[in-house]
């Protein structure tokens, strides 16, 4: 809508405006009604452009927190595996060691067979469970 200001003779254009969540309307000159509509289009501009990088920097953030979980419990399983593997290492040398020192050097060196086989199996279940964890 024009209206002409009777103290100037300027035509005046009425510009509706977004303020405070409601829409009011004002008067302005031709030049001022340009600028007006630059900034108002600017600003949706600018505004849609930070929303668009506001859900991009959350979905990146979601990635990366799921990634660290993900990789969080992969080292979980992996150092309750590698400590399984040093706590049974540890019961074959200590009952190893204590059966040596109880039998003559012939039983031993039996013995140290069976213990070498032992650890070969250990050795096997290790890598058993290595390989179902790489699965998941």
């Amino acid at each position: 809508m024009h209206r002409k200001n009777k103290a100037q003779g300027v035509q005046l254009k009425e510009v509706r405006t977004l303020c405070c969540s409601s829409y009011s309307t004002i008067l302005a000159t031709e030049k001022i009604y340009e600028q007006i509509q630059y900034c108002f289009f600017f600003s949706d501009a600018v505004l849609s452009r930070l929303a668009t990088e506001k859900k991009l920097s959350l979905i990146k953030a979601w990635e990366d927190n799921e990634k660290t979980k993900t990789e969080n419990k992969a080292v979980k399983k992996l150092s309750t595996i590698a400590g399984w593997e040093n706590s049974r290492e540890a019961a074959v040398e200590a009952e190893f060691k204590r059966k040596e020192v109880c039998y003559s050097f012939p039983v031993v060196a039996s013995y140290q067979m069976m213990l070498n086989l032992s650890k070969l199996h250990v050795q096997d279940e290790l890598e058993k469970q290595r390989q179902n964890s790489h699965r998941r």
